[in-house]
């Protein structure tokens, strides 16, 4: 798994095991998608790019098109 995320392009995670995988792998290629819900500093990795708020229902397709496009393009 490890090594498939490091040939990704681009990882869009939620607060998973797949997301600590990649921050504790060094994968700076990550767009966690976070809610604002857990105290900060509680789960954020400091590699990915953050998409947050109020909860993962509110998280629009375009903020995460916005975010996924900074490693794409």
């Amino acid at each position: 798994v490890y090594f498939l995320l490091k040939q990704a392009k681009v990882v869009v995670t939620v607060d998973t095991g797949t997301s600590h995988l990649c921050h504790f792998g060094g994968i700076s290629h990550h767009v966690l998608l976070f809610p604002r819900t857990l105290p900060r500093g509680f789960a954020e990795s400091p590699l990915a790019h953050i998409v947050q708020q109020v909860s993962i229902h509110h998280t629009t397709v375009s903020e995460v098109v916005e975010a996924t496009n900074k490693f794409l393009i």
